[in-house]
């Protein structure tokens, strides 16, 4: 037991080295980033615990349980950067500590701890654990569900989710042996929460998940192999066999509890907006987004795959044999075949339900990472235990990692030089990755397997901590709407009122609305700029382009009084315009930047 909490305690620790460090260090990302903390800011101003709004406009988004988490970090560290990254970071330190004892119930410790390496340098996993939106919270709260089922399971089966096996190799069936009511509380409470933070998905995938997986996996003997598909499908199919997974999974006051988590507020929120952030949200952000592609984010059906390997990077090197090496522990009626059939069951729905759905983005099958880590820790672990030092899996993996790094190293040391105009060290991350694969390399050729894998699980490490801080810092200096805010504080005098009254044209920006500290005017055309600065307007922000389209319908009095670049577009600037008593509207370029 003390062997096991000390484990829990380093796997925390390496999680909040990747997540923590330098939390605050970098501006919010538009444009996701200072949606969700101007929402949390509002509300915290308001003392509202049920409305989220965005620059005094409700926002129907996402639901409220990252709001409520960021009010309660304002109210002790104030409204930071990093008060609004927390609640995700501390949601991902779970997450790894979870999946590390996931992989413990299903496989063995070391398992649990390689794949809670792998899953904590994910790239697109940190990415969400350090970001203030609702996905961290998501996961951990999917994770914590699937969590409680399998522990359930290994209680029930003397502590290992394979459990005793029959002479067959076939652990006795969930449905056989139940479900501890505690457990089932658990998973229930885990998903009310779940839908607190992300709607009806919480709720939808962990379900489907495990009853895909008693459907298909838990009882062999439901549809024998040698059974032609017709009857195969009928007897899994079977209404009295529906009805012994329902009973199984206490859906009968399971389903109630999640209700009674989730829908107070919802009920409230209904009742605050008339409805309406309900019709937003239920109709527009989830039957909405699946059936039609949102704000440009389609894909094609292979999306998803190359998301992922892109996301779990860098564990994806290994990905594939992890992968079929699941693949065949079912195949081979291998002893653990029930839990490579239990993590190819939450891989495939996740990749499977998003696959169809017509908007696609990269975070919304990072809820499986947990299990394409484990798979691959799995197998990591297992060439360490058959001393597979010529094993060419591994030799691949290793020049993968070498290969990729250098691209990476080359494609950021152009994007820094040409589209940011800095030196190429953001690109340090691909050097890392460069120097920690051939270190692996090798090891592995004087034999050393542990220590090659060691090798690669700390470059790994330093890896996404370099890419999460000091690229992610240096990129972030250059975001035009916190650059913005600075010149507009430093520019107008704010003595005789609060905040600046502020107004934006063509352009939309944010986190402007965050650094400004101040809800900010939209206006829909130029005609509508005189009677903003008469009105008391202080500054007008708009891009270049339209500037130059609308400057001879500008009173003579309004000058541009400065000018950024827009982040990542070279040929892209945006310009404050304001009252000047010293400058004439001559040429715009020639006017103070």
């Amino acid at each position: 037991m003390f062997q096991q909490w000390r484990m829990t305690f380093i796997v925390a620790a390496i999680a909040a080295a990747t997540f923590c460090t330098g939390l605050g260090l970098t501006r919010l990302w538009d444009v996701d980033e200072p949606m969700n903390a101007v929402c949390g800011q509002e509300m915290f101003a308001r003392g509202d615990w049920i409305v989220p709004t965005f620059n005094g406009q409700l926002r129907t988004d996402k639901p409220i349980l990252i709001y409520w988490c960021m009010i309660a970090v304002y109210h002790f560290l104030g409204v930071t950067e990093m008060a609004a990254r927390l609640p995700s970071a501390l949601a991902g330190i779970g997450t790894i500590v979870l999946t590390f004892h996931l992989g413990r119930l299903m496989f063995d410790r070391r398992t649990g701890l390689v794949a809670s390496c792998l899953a904590s340098s994910a790239l697109m996993f940190a990415v969400l654990a350090r970001g203030a939106t609702p996905d961290s919270l998501l996961i951990v709260c999917i994770t914590a569900s699937i969590t409680s089922f399998v522990a359930g399971v290994a209680k029930r089966r003397g502590g290992h989710f394979s459990g005793t096996l029959d002479g067959r190799g076939t652990p006795t069936p969930v449905q056989a042996h139940g479900l501890p009511v505690l457990a089932c509380v658990g998973m229930y409470v885990s998903m009310g929460l779940a839908v607190l933070a992300k709607g009806p998905i919480g709720v939808v995938m962990p379900l489907g998940i495990i009853g895909c997986y008693l459907l298909f996996f838990d009882d062999v003997e439901a549809a024998p192999a040698d059974a032609g598909w017709l009857r195969r499908v009928v007897r899994y199919f079977a209404p009295r066999r529906i009805l012994s997974i329902a009973r199984t999974l206490r859906l009968g006051w399971g389903l109630p509890l999640v209700a009674l988590v989730a829908l107070p507020w919802y009920i409230m929120v209904g009742i605050r907006t008339n409805g309406e952030w309900i019709t937003g949200f239920l109709g527009t952000h989830n039957v909405g987004r699946f059936m039609h592609p949102m704000e440009h984010h389609r894909g094609l059906p292979i999306y998803y795959v190359v998301a992922i390997f892109a996301g779990f990077f860098p564990g994806s090197v290994f990905l594939p044999v992890g992968l079929w090496s699941m693949i065949t522990f079912i195949r081979r009626n291998n002893a653990r075949r029930g839990a490579a059939a239990f993590l190819l069951c939450w891989i495939g729905c996740y990749v499977g339900f998003f696959t169809f759905a017509a908007t696609k983005l990269p975070n919304y099958v990072v809820p499986c990472y947990p299990a394409l880590a484990i798979a691959t820790g799995y197998w990591l672990s297992a060439m360490i235990d058959r001393a597979a030092v010529r094993d060419w899996r591994l030799w691949a993996g290793y020049g993968s990692f070498v290969g990729v790094g250098v691209i990476i190293a080359v494609a950021v040391a152009i994007v820094a030089r040409v589209l940011l105009k800095l030196d190429p060290l953001p690109a340090l991350p691909g050097i890392v990755a460069v120097i920690g694969g051939i270190a692996s390399l090798m090891l592995l050729y004087r034999g050393r397997v542990g220590g090659s894998v060691g090798a690669f699980l700390v470059t790994c490490f330093l890896f996404t901590l370099s890419a999460m801080t000091y690229t992610a810092w240096r990129a972030s200096e250059l975001e035009d709407g916190p650059m913005l805010a600075e010149q507009i504080h430093t520019l107008i005098d704010t003595q005789s009122h609060a905040a600046p009254h502020v107004a934006t044209l063509r352009y939309s920006c944010p986190s402007l609305v965050f650094y400004l500290g101040n809800t900010v005017e939209r206006l829909g055309a130029p005609g509508e700029i005189p009677a903003f600065f008469e009105g008391g307007g202080d500054a007008l922000v708009m891009s270049r382009t339209a500037y130059e389209n609308c400057r001879d319908q500008l009173p003579s009095t309004l000058a541009v009084l400065a000018e950024t670049q827009r982040f990542m577009k070279r040929r892209e600037s945006v310009v404050i315009v304001g009252r000047s008593t010293e400058l004439a509207r001559g040429d715009a370029r020639d006017e103070v930047r």
